[in-house]
């Protein structure tokens, strides 16, 4: 199993967790190898952390992000509620980690401006339920080989 970076390591402490719930003892090796995770456990079980740590390690270890790279990763939750959930977590396992940030896309707020932020993050909370339209991908995009980050076709008709 790879060792956690230092900077998560460091807000593990500061949070005081001492060992890891059964869920991540689970899913945290397995997502750190690079893995696929589906994970169930009953709320207050460390779910969020045992996929948003690995995410934060992923992301630690990659190049800096170029202006237009956007973000390195993304968390779909179903609520706004939810998605501020996550985001928050995300935060406190990374508050010590140089050059990480985190963004959110919700609905009811400035859909020009989120988008805006999530290309300067390095990792992304959005509600989907409350985004406003679905983005349309090309078929490249679609399949995965695009080269790149999906960019929609078309903006929303508030954005016009």
């Amino acid at each position: 199993m790879q060792t956690l970076d230092k900077s998560i390591m460091l807000d593990i402490k500061y949070h005081g967790y001492e060992r890891p719930t059964p869920i991540q003892c689970q899913a945290m090796p397995l997502a750190l190898s690079g893995r696929d995770i589906l994970g169930c456990a009953e709320t207050g079980s460390g779910k969020t952390a045992a996929f948003s740590i690995p995410m934060i390690h992923h992301c630690l270890r990659q190049p800096p992000i170029r202006r237009g790279d956007g973000p390195l990763a993304l968390v779909m939750a179903p609520t706004r509620e939810l998605a501020q959930q996550i985001e928050k977590e995300v935060k406190a396992f990374s508050r010590t980690a140089r050059g990480f940030k985190t963004a959110i896309v919700v609905g009811g707020a400035n859909m020009g401006d989120q988008v805006r932020s999530t290309a300067r993050h390095c990792a992304c909370c959005s509600s989907r339920s409350h985004l406003p339209h679905r983005p349309a991908l090309r078929p490249s995009q679609r399949r995965g080989d695009s080269g790149g980050n999906p960019r929609p076709l078309h903006r929303p008709l508030a954005e016009r």
